[in-house]
């Protein structure tokens, strides 16, 4: 299994032309798109810089922004450091920031400059903004970063989790984790080098960062964010959207539009009745000019009615089911399953059971397999437990 550093220096010198990140309305100090070569060389400048401030392999780094091209080539400098990168939630208040930054211990922080009061201690701060000093901008370097022994078993993230068992612990997820779920997980739904992938899933989160970012990249693809749900409908036919990833809410509100606009006619309403794949393909044009693969949903329950009555006019619905100590993908079902409620069978190499169910089936699931977790950060006994 390589790592995600050589993963990614093979898809930037396959694919260097291709576009790599959008970003979605204007963001400071960036393009609106970066190709795969110019992101390498991004990351690489982000990593000599990271060097020359001390940092080593095995160091903490936070990352804590939006989605943004900087927050993808500061993750792929980071890694090729053989350093870890803290994913923190912009919105994270001093409190909640000072606790992880106590268990964790980072070396430094990527951030933008109107976050930096929330930061503790004296770690070394880099605002991605270039409003403060140091400043994104003059940490780039054009020395060659060091050459860095990078091992599948390194540590590649270190995310923070409440789980289910109380307080915030670290997990740590190496390179061969996530490269696992990306692998394995691309078997059963394959990602190409013309998708572009659009989500609402925030990057500080292991959902957004392996199944938004990194894994388009896997592919050669696109990848897009945003959180302006007003615009999803106009961004998806612009930049030809292929795969959408959002939650049940937004695909509850998108099915009831569709249905309410076929169903303002006559016609429409016939055509719902019997021929409602002729109108899908009416229905995919218009959302994307034809490029539309499948949805994604996730973070909650889809209602059953909306997968079933998307799949009915051949637009692919997919669920799964993860968490962040699995990289985070588990199982996937098939886009176009008759099967309502399903979020399928466990991606291949990992194994899956409940423990002393219930008679309804309801008990503890028990996880195997390449994609779980190396441990709980400078926790034995929650990771024992």
């Amino acid at each position: 299994m390589e790592t995600i550093t050589e993963m990614f220096r093979g898809v930037s010198v396959r694919f260097p032309d291709h576009i790599a990140i959008r970003n979605v309305g204007e963001v400071s100090r960036e393009p609106s798109q970066i190709t795969y070569r110019d992101l390498a060389n991004e990351s690489r400048r982000v990593a000599a810089g990271l060097a020359s401030q001390g940092v080593e392999k095995g160091d903490r780094v936070v990352i804590m922004s939006r989605p943004r091209i900087r927050f993808a080539a500061s993750v792929f400098g980071v890694l090729q450091l053989g350093a870890w990168v803290v994913l923190l939630d912009p919105a994270f208040t001093p409190h909640e920031v000072e606790a992880i930054a106590r268990h964790a211990k980072p070396k430094a922080f990527l951030a933008p400059g109107e976050l930096f009061d929330r930061i503790p201690g004296d770690a070394l701060r880099v605002d991605l903004d270039d409003r403060e000093e140091p400043s994104y901008a003059s940490l780039l370097s054009d020395q060659p970063p060091p050459r860095i022994a990078l091992l599948p078993s390194d540590t590649a993230f270190l995310a923070y989790t409440s789980g289910t068992t109380g307080h915030a612990k670290g997990v740590m997820l190496s390179h061969s984790n996530v490269m696992s779920d990306l692998v394995h997980g691309t078997k059963v739904i394959p990602i190409y080098p013309d998708d572009v992938l659009l989500s609402i899933a925030p990057w500080h989160h292991i959902l957004g960062l392996v199944a938004c970012l990194i894994l388009p990249i896997y592919g050669g693809g696109t990848a897009m964010y945003t959180d302006e749900y007003r615009r999803i409908a106009e961004l998806m036919p612009e930049y030809g959207v292929s795969i959408f990833v959002g939650v049940p809410k937004l695909h509850h509100a998108m099915y009831a539009k569709l249905c309410d606009k076929v169903r303002s006619s006559v016609v429409g309403r016939v055509m719902w009745r019997v021929a409602p794949r002729l109108v899908g393909r009416g229905i995919k044009k218009r959302l994307s000019g034809g490029r539309l693969r499948f949805f994604v949903s996730g973070s909650a329950p889809l209602d059953p009615k909306v997968a079933l009555g998307f799949r009915r006019l051949g637009i692919g619905m997919m669920e799964g089911y993860g968490l962040t100590e699995t990289s985070p993908v588990v199982s996937l079902c098939d886009p176009f399953s008759r099967k309502a409620g399903s979020v399928g069978r466990p991606i291949p190499t990992v194994e899956a059971r409940i423990r002393d169910p219930w008679p309804d089936g309801i008990g503890e699931l028990l996880v195997r397999g390449p994609i779980v977790m190396q441990g709980y950060y400078n926790d034995p006994a929650a990771t024992a437990h």
